[in-house]
């Protein structure tokens, strides 16, 4: 991930992509690039919550 992004920013682009990918009348090539920012988001998101668990360790 190329700039710093909040976990609530990644989660709401998530939460945008997941209505894309839901419509019927987004184009093939656009769900690709959406699906892999939505991978890239997750581990993000996966990222944040390790470390918040690790401080709390």
């Amino acid at each position: 991930m190329s700039k710093t992004i909040s976990y609530e920013d990644a989660l709401k682009e998530l939460k945008e992509i997941l209505d894309q990918v839901q419509d019927p009348n987004t184009p093939l090539a656009l769900l690709q690039e959406k699906m892999k920012r939505a991978k890239e988001l997750m581990a993000h998101c996966e990222q944040k919550l390790r470390a918040i668990e690790e401080s709390m360790e």
